[in-house]
């Protein structure tokens, strides 16, 4: 990819997150923030990547200056500072977010794999309002462990009634064909509801690990650390270095179905 120029001219700098003593400028958008490359280098393996690579010693790091910031694409500045909030929240352990602010911080922590980010906010959600089927969307589309999705299959299969057409819409194809299939051989004596005597939990567990062929962890059937008990009730781009190369030392693969290019710099885009 080639990376846009950028009117300097045009930048704004953040008004929360342009920090005394930060060493790593990044643009959003037209907002340039200035945070410190410490949490970005410790947590996420992409910025990791382009921050650790030798650079010759005419050549200034990615992200050193603002007139060479590192470019952050497909997410607005407001949630890019909701992002940052994480890591400078005021209230250390106190961490308060709407759904939507959690679901930000979520995409964000996927695309550019920052595991303990992307945990936080899932934990988040999990205190969250949410839908047992507004959960599956949010997880599945973000690619959640499956610690945290088995709980909520298990829901769907153990109630007495299976998924309504709009939440077969929400789930989409697969996880509904999935939930039903799993619903139908939890019930192969042909009765609707309740479970068989003899079936519990841990059946509906290792049925759904069966379908979805994976291998049962202790783990991963702890409901307590995955918020189902409430849920029972209420209901990647790859940086870019500044020459525009892909960076092929990066974790994960590429999602080319999202891919999009967007804002500008004279400096390393990530995407």
């Amino acid at each position: 990819m080639t990376i846009p120029q950028t009117d300097l001219k045009k930048m704004e700098r953040s008004a929360e997150y342009f920090l005394n003593g930060g060493d790593l400028h990044i643009l959003v958008g037209n907002v340039l923030f200035r945070v410190h490359s410490f949490f970005f280098e410790r947590d996420s393996a992409k910025f990791r990547d382009i921050l650790t690579t030798p650079v010759s010693p005419s050549q200034p790091r990615p992200g050193s200056t603002d007139s060479r910031p590192m470019v952050v694409m497909n997410c607005s500045p407001s949630d890019f500072s909701k992002f940052l909030w994480v890591f400078y929240n005021p209230k250390y352990s106190v961490y308060s977010a709407t759904p939507a602010e959690w679901v930000a911080i979520l995409k964000i922590a996927h695309e550019y794999e920052f595991l303990e980010v992307k945990n936080l906010a899932i934990r988040g959600l999990d205190t969250c309002d949410l839908t047992v089927v507004q959960r599956i969307r949010i997880y599945e589309t973000y690619q959640a462990d499956t610690m945290y999705l088995l709980p909520l299959y298990a829901t769907m299969c153990m109630r007495e009634d299976g998924p309504t057409d709009d939440e077969t819409e929400e789930m989409g194809m697969k996880t509904s064909l999935m939930i039903f299939r799993a619903r139908e051989r939890l019930r192969s004596d042909g009765s609707k509801s309740p479970l068989p005597n003899g079936v519990d939990e841990s059946e509906v567990f290792r049925m759904l690990y069966s379908f979805l062929g994976v291998n049962p962890a202790p783990s991963n059937t702890n409901t307590s650390n995955t918020g189902a008990s409430s849920a029972n009730t209420n209901g990647h781009r790859d940086p870019q270095d500044p020459n525009g190369k892909k960076n092929t030392k990066t974790n994960g693969t590429r999602n080319r179905s999202n891919s999009r290019t967007g804002g500008g710099g004279n400096g390393a885009g990530i995407e």
